[in-house]
């Protein structure tokens, strides 16, 4: 009796610490594939001849007027100070944080679910994404803006399973982080919208469809955020750290201008500028103004890829292309469809979560009149991912033969592809012929598709 149930104990604190070791092993795996030959290239890459060359300009003490704010070149400073005025320093520190995004979606996927091996699915499925991959590798800046919005978002689910000081102290640090988020580029707002989004949902539920209060999960704690916590949390703090953020900027820019408010509302009105001018508004829809524009309802089914280096030797190429895995993509997209359908059928909170924070990150890019990216795309990418896991773990959780079977062969596919694709990813030669077998969309072809 006494062997059977310390066999039992062991069991469970071996189940115990498999959770944290899968979580730990992800990580290395994605830290493992960015710093993989990181400096394979020389500086710079695509728009690196942007965000590193603004940082030394930074150290310098003559800041560069561009378009966005500058906590990005912070945190490439880090890189430089650590490792040089190199690759490895203007590489390494988006390289981090690309590696940790799978941990902050495990955390989210596992903070609205309690499935521990649905958020270990979660972040593998991150793992076989080449956009994230390509963008983690070089001294580019959307990594830092995902990551921060994602552990913004973390915290908030986190927080709200606390209660006290430590409850305050992880909200507040949320509504910082998901700030930090717009402090690399504007667009990290969608996550703070998220939030509001949600908060919305909330209210909506308790107030009009309280017999759907129980299904709400962890975003229920919400509606007991009292208001005046609520708003500086989620707006009186992120303005704050917004503004802190400027300082360093103000100080070195401000002789041109009167006082440093005037500064501060001057870079304010230069950023709207810079995403607003004749330079990347495109008054000709069929004459972009940079040849790699893509509408951003192109992006969920991935139509048109950025190319950010292309060599050519003889025969032999060499080419990093800023696209995803587009099995991934694709059953991604998918998946957002099926659990909106499912949400019509059944409400539920982790999927209402899920559905909004996409929406916040993907929708608002119908306003701008401006030349997109596929790179916009990445926030919102990260909660289809979340999508896609709840689909295939529900299908290999029915039981059923032929629904676990679509879900083995969704996840062979996804590994497959990754595989077939990596060369584009990494810069691995290819032959010609090798090179044209993965530019599945070639221009005028099929509608709207362009992987050129």
């Amino acid at each position: 009796m006494n062997i059977t149930l310390e066999a039992k104990q062991v069991s469970r604190s071996l189940g115990d610490l498999a959770f944290p070791l899968a979580i730990f092993a992800v990580f290395l795996i994605s830290l493992a594939m960015r710093l993989w030959h990181i400096d394979q290239f020389p500086y710079p890459i695509f728009d690196e001849v942007y965000f590193p060359k603004y940082t030394e300009e930074y150290l310098e003490g003559k800041p560069t007027w561009e378009g966005h704010p500058p906590l990005s070149k912070f945190l490439i400073m880090l890189g430089i100070f650590t490792l040089g005025h190199n690759e490895f320093g203007y590489r390494v520190p988006t390289a981090i944080f690309g590696a940790i995004i799978p941990i902050f979606l495990i955390g989210i996927c596992y903070r609205l679910t309690q499935r521990k091996w649905l958020s270990v699915l979660v972040g593998s499925l991150y793992l076989t994404d080449g956009l994230f991959l390509v963008e983690s590798r070089y001294g580019l800046i959307n990594c830092f803006l995902v990551a921060l919005g994602l552990a913004g978002q973390l915290l908030l689910l986190s927080g709200l399973g606390q209660s006290g000081k430590l409850r305050s102290l992880m909200l507040a640090s949320s509504g910082i982080l998901m700030s930090a988020s717009a402090s690399i580029k504007w667009n990290g707002l969608g996550f703070l919208l998220a939030t509001y989004l949600i908060s919305i949902l909330v209210f909506v539920v308790y107030h009009f469809f309280p017999q759907q209060i129980n299904k709400l999960g962890v975003i229920a704690e919400l509606n007991k955020i009292p208001v005046w916590a609520y708003l500086t949390y989620f707006f009186l703090l992120p303005i704050a750290f917004y503004i802190v953020q400027w300082i360093p900027h103000i100080m070195l820019s401000n002789g041109n201008f009167s006082s440093p408010i005037d500064t501060f509302i001057a870079t304010q009105k230069h950023i709207l500028w810079w995403h607003s001018s004749d330079s990347v508004v495109d008054a000709d829809p069929t004459k972009p103004s940079h040849p790699y524009c893509s509408p951003w309802y192109s992006w969920a089914v991935m139509a048109r890829v950025i190319s950010y280096f292309f060599r050519a030797d003889g025969d032999t190429y060499y080419t990093v292309d800023a696209m995803g895995n587009p099995i991934l993509w694709w059953l991604a997209t998918a998946s957002i469809l099926v659990i909106s359908v499912k949400s019509l059928i059944e409400f539920n909170g982790a999927i209402a979560y899920v559905l909004l924070a996409y929406s916040a990150n993907y929708l608002p890019w119908m306003l701008p009149s401006r030349c997109l990216f596929l790179y916009h795309y990445m926030s919102a990418l990260t909660f289809s991912m979340i999508a896609l896991g709840i689909v295939l773990y529900s299908l290999w959780q029915s039981g059923k033969v032929w629904q676990r079977s679509i879900a083995i062969s969704g996840a062979i596919a996804i590994v497959a592809s990754q595989i077939y694709f990596l060369p584009l990813w990494y810069g691995l030669p290819l032959s010609s012929s090798q090179f044209y077998q993965r530019i599945w969309f070639m221009p005028n072809q099929f509608w709207g598709f362009n992987w050129i």
